[in-house]
């Protein structure tokens, strides 16, 4: 299930979204996906600058809670976003920093990622 809410204010807008889910995937019994719940809180910041570039914050705080091990570890995301679109193409940076990547406790992921997009 989710939950989301957005509130603009002028080229200022501001979500919030909590959600809880089991992650079933190919390859995995179900009584096995079942013993991990997920619950996820993610806030985030965009601002337009002007109609061409846009800058955004996000924070991502999700916690697995295995249920066969009676524990729960919490992976924080955060990243920093910026886009700016000319025409039909945008051009996208993106800088983010995971901990307890991939709910490994002490592990973490920096990324770094520069997207090209285009619409016809």
């Amino acid at each position: 299930g989710t939950v989301a809410v957005v509130m603009p204010i002028g080229p200022l807008k501001i979500g919030y979204q909590k959600k809880g889910y089991q992650n079933i995937h190919s390859g995995v019994s179900l009584t096995e996906a079942n013993k991990n719940f997920y619950k996820d809180d993610i806030l985030g910041i965009a601002y337009a600058v002007n109609e061409d570039f846009a800058i955004s914050y996000n924070v991502i705080e999700s916690v697995k809670h295995a249920h066969n091990a009676g524990t729960a570890l919490e992976q924080e995301t955060k990243a920093i976003n910026f886009a700016y679109t000319v025409g039909g193409i945008t051009l996208a940076f993106q800088d983010a920093k995971t901990d307890n990547a991939a709910y490994s406790a002490g592990t973490s992921d920096d990324t770094r990622t520069i997207s090209v997009k285009t619409a016809f």
